[in-house]
């Protein structure tokens, strides 16, 4: 009884033995599984890169506003523009009025190279561009002494303006006087130093006496308000003189030589015309910055040459540049990169009129 009792109870540990270790092969068999799975999982997350959400966009910039745009011809301010938009600096084009068999053309290198001839103009007329109907392009335009008379061919249209204003012995002053985005038909009269100015805005009239004899004008935006200024250089004392067109106020500066060619620009991008000339004895350009003041002196040119200052690189600042009528080569230092621009364009006898004609 007591054998059969002690088969029965081996019986008994070996069926718990085998129970045990079957329990352990499914636990770690269990195990074993988990962790391959979670090899795979890991495994898969490093081979697949999460995408990034994309990035919210930048908002996208409004234009500029500019308050005026200056345009200007031969160093003399134009015409403004006030546009919704910012608009872009136009390039001062090369430019050259030609008196042949007692016809004055017009020749234009515009800036994509193309060239443009217009008829305009005879014997003893007085070129006297500007943008006179104010589309941003600047018209061939001519002042005739013997009559007074202002012959304008506007750009926008094609059609032929003309305007009896003045008298022999008067300077043609176009520029843009009364911020209306066009230019002012203007003349300085030397006989009594006196200035005629023709509104385009209203047709109203300003005469003024400012200057004296001997004096030359200079007339452009001094103070920076968009309306160009009365305004003259006085070889006398070297010094220049504007009524600012803000307040009425009188302005004046000590500038320069006796001997100086008059050369006012916007050198510094700051939107007022700076105090400048060229000194033939040394060919050499002396300009005051109207920003801060300071002087800038650049030798450029021989002291035959003519002086043509625009923006021919449409970066908002006048660039130094001369015209050689010994061999009708223009030389432009570019203020945007310090570049020279030598291009041949004009003969001897020729009238540089270098302005953005935009043909």
């Amino acid at each position: 009884m007591s054998h059969h009792r002690r088969r029965a109870r081996r019986a008994a540990s070996r069926l718990n033995h085998q129970r045990s270790r079957r329990k352990l092969f499914i636990i770690s068999a269990s195990v074993i599984l988990l962790l391959g799975l979670s090899l795979v999982i890991l495994g898969g997350w490093s081979r697949v890169p999460a995408t990034p959400a994309p990035l919210a966009s930048a908002p996208t910039p409004r234009p500029m506003t500019l308050a005026k745009e200056y345009i200007y011809a031969d160093a003399r301010l134009v015409a403004t523009e006030a546009p919704a938009t910012a608009a872009p600096h136009y390039p001062t084009d090369l430019a050259v009025w030609r008196l042949s068999n007692g016809t004055g053309m017009w020749y234009v290198l515009n800036s994509d190279g193309s060239l443009t001839a217009q008829n305009w103009g005879t014997v003893n007329d007085i070129p006297a561009m500007g943008d006179f109907d104010g589309d941003g392009k600047t018209d061939f335009a001519v002042f005739r002494p013997s009559d007074g008379g202002w012959y304008i061919l506007h750009s926008s249209n094609a059609s032929f303006h003309s305007i009896f204003w003045g008298t022999s012995g008067d300077i043609p002053a176009p520029a843009d006087y009364d911020a209306d985005g066009k230019a002012d038909v203007a003349v300085f009269r030397p006989s009594n130093n006196s200035w005629l100015v023709k509104k385009s805005s209203s047709g109203a009239t300003i005469s003024q006496q400012f200057g004296s004899s001997g004096d030359v004008p200079v007339s452009s935006d001094y103070d920076g308000d968009g309306k160009a200024d009365i305004a003259v250089w006085r070889a006398s004392n070297s010094s220049w003189y504007y009524v600012k067109s803000t307040d009425g106020a009188i302005g004046g500066q000590a500038w320069g030589q006796s001997t100086d060619k008059p050369v006012p620009g916007d050198y510094d991008g700051d939107g007022k015309t700076d105090f400048a000339g060229f000194r033939a004895s040394n060919a050499s350009w002396y300009i005051r910055k109207s920003s801060d003041g300071t002087t800038m002196t650049q030798q450029w040119g021989l002291s035959t040459d003519t002086v043509v200052p625009g923006d021919y690189d449409a970066d908002g600042k006048t660039d130094i540049a001369v015209w050689r009528s010994s061999s009708g080569y223009w030389y432009i230092l570019h203020s945007s990169n310090g570049l020279t621009r030598a291009e041949h364009f004009g003969q001897s006898g020729d009238i540089p009129v270098p302005a953005p004609y935009r043909r």
